[in-house]
C-alpha cells in the first residue's frame, strides 16, 4: 500500500507544481490527489482509525509530497545548470 500511495504523489507532484509556489502548498494538493491511496493505507495499517490517525497520515502523506516536489525541483535545476554549462563551453546547444 506504500508504494501505491507514493506512486501517486509521484505521478501527481509534477502536475500541480508551477515552480514558484511553496513546495508544501504543493504537497497539500498532491496529497489530496492521493486521499484515496492514504485512506487504503491507513486501514490496512490500523484497523480502526480514529480523527487523530486520519490526521497524522494525511500529514505525512503531505511532508511526503512536499519532500517530492522539493527532490523534482533539485533534479531540474541540476539539469539547466548542466545545460547552461554546456552552452558556456562552447558545447553545441540541444535542439528541442
Amino acid at each position: 500500500m506504500w508504494k501505491e500511495r507514493d506512486d501517486c504523489l509521484l505521478a501527481n507532484a509534477p502536475q500541480f507544481d508551477d515552480r514558484s509556489s511553496d513546495a508544501r502548498k504543493v504537497g497539500r494538493l498532491v496529497a489530496a490527489a492521493c486521499a484515496t491511496q492514504t485512506m487504503r493505507l491507513m486501514e490496512m495499517t490500523i484497523p480502526e482509525p480514529d480523527q487523530k490517525a486520519r490526521d497524522a497520515f494525511q500529514a505525512e502523506s503531505e511532508r511526503r509530497a512536499a519532500d517530492i516536489v522539493v527532490t523534482f525541483r533539485r533534479v531540474d535545476a541540476t539539469a539547466m545548470q548542466r545545460k547552461q554549462q554546456q552552452v558556456d563551453d562552447g558545447a553545441p546547444a540541444p535542439l528541442h
